[in-house]
């Protein structure tokens, strides 16, 4: 994984789904409603903080500039805020780039 944004989402989607088919796992082998209602409410916390917590370490990492692989085809976040200030998007590079030079 070349950069920080790959690394993460394919940690992040490997730990959800690894965990929800062991939940899946647990609750077939128990049996029982409680052990069904428990395994449910993990499962829940889980799922809703993963991703979440996912989205903030790479708003983050994008906010500190970290660079992004060079390979990056598109920047939909770097084109918003060029259109948003209504400057013109440079060739290459994060917003400001053309500045620093």
């Amino acid at each position: 994984m070349p950069d920080v944004f790959t690394r993460m989402q394919a940690s992040t989607k490997a730990s959800t789904l690894g965990l929800g088919c062991l939940l899946i796992g647990a609750a077939l082998q128990m049996g029982d409603f409680g052990s069904l209602i428990r395994v449910a409410s993990i499962g829940a916390f889980v799922f809703i903080t993963t991703p979440v917590a996912g989205h903030v370490i790479a708003r983050a990492s994008y906010l500190a500039e970290v660079p992004l692989w060079k390979g990056t085809v598109l920047d939909e976040r770097r084109r918003d805020s060029m259109r948003q200030t209504g400057r013109d998007l440079p060739e290459r590079g994060r917003p400001g780039a053309q500045d620093q030079a």
